[in-house]
């Protein structure tokens, strides 16, 4: 069981990470904090009892379905808006333009040094728009795997999918980032492999400049503490030791439902073609019996025979 101390940590540590990751799924500050303090509140209310080590992989997997949850109800929002919008005759420049197209860095010999690249403003700003570009599934997979520091195992459960996709996300995520930096004249000694990637990016994030404000939940945190307090002083309630064996066995909770789904639809599929295969040999009985020709002309005669 965590303590205090160890949960007011991982509360410190964890939230700029996780501003920024929700800053890049809603793309809105007010939003990006909200649904991480959603996040934090669900983990201290559910997770009290769980051990120190488990805390990061428990918090990335509420606010990987808080962020998914809350982009579902932004796009339904915003559907009446984009449906009008494709109905416009004509676009506009800005509404056409690409954040990077006016973003151009300029390689000298003196940028050897991948920390000092990585550190000038401008190559920061161009991580920003080229994250931002990604497909959503490819971003967090490679935020998760290198700035997280997860295992795909880990990222597979928290994305509820399997670690081959977890892998295939971030190869296709490097492979962009790499295109787009080599692109707008990030060296190809610094773009190229998914490691030198990561260094960029992590270098960036960890910068001053690109993190979130998060006073917000600074000034929550004591009050998240005083109620892991009083979560923690209480027995442990059923639900919560239920939540926390399907965390550890979620994969395997998902085999074994794909399992179960693919036997269902098999015999499903048996049934049918034996259910057509009975009919089948009706029909041929009833054709090759001497019946007259009004008879089998009737409209409820087959169905009847069939009954």
């Amino acid at each position: 069981m965590a303590s205090r101390k160890e949960m007011a940590d991982f509360l410190q540590s964890a939230e700029q990470g996780a501003c920024k990751q929700a800053l890049y799924a809603v793309r809105d500050t007010a939003l990006a904090l909200d649904i991480v303090q959603e996040a934090m509140l669900q983990l201290v209310d559910r997770y009290a009892h769980a051990p120190a080590q488990e805390l990061p992989l428990l918090f990335q997997h509420i606010l990987h379905h808080r962020m998914h949850r809350r982009c579902q109800q932004l796009r339904w929002r915003q559907l009446p808006a984009s449906l009008l919008a494709a109905l416009r005759p004509t676009r506009t420049e800005d509404d056409a333009a690409d954040p990077l197209e006016t973003l151009e860095i300029k390689a000298s010999a003196a940028d050897s040094d991948p920390q000092q690249w990585y550190a000038r403003p401008e190559v920061a700003q161009l991580i920003d728009g080229a994250l931002l570009l990604l497909p959503t599934p490819q971003r967090q997979a490679f935020l998760l795997r290198h700035r997280e520091k997860l295992t795909p195992e880990q990222v597979a459960r928290v994305m509820a999918c399997t670690p081959g996709r977890v892998k295939a996300h971030t190869a296709r995520a490097s492979q962009t980032l790499a295109a787009i930096l080599q692109q707008k004249g990030v060296p190809a000694s610094l773009s190229s492999g998914e490691d030198k990637l990561a260094l960029g990016v992590c270098t960036v994030l960890e910068q001053p400049a690109s993190q979130p404000d998060s006073t917000a939940l600074q000034a929550q945190r004591e009050k998240l503490l005083q109620r892991f307090e009083q979560r923690r002083n209480a027995p442990l309630r059923r639900s919560e030791q239920l939540a926390l064996w399907q965390q550890r066995h979620l994969l395997v909770l998902r085999h074994a439902m794909l399992a179960l789904s693919l036997v269902l639809i098999s015999g499903g599929a048996v049934w049918l073609a034996t259910g057509a295969q009975d009919e089948e040999a009706v029909d041929a009985a009833i054709l090759s019996q001497p019946l007259p020709l009004e008879l089998l002309m009737e409209p409820h005669f087959s169905g009847s025979v069939h009954d």
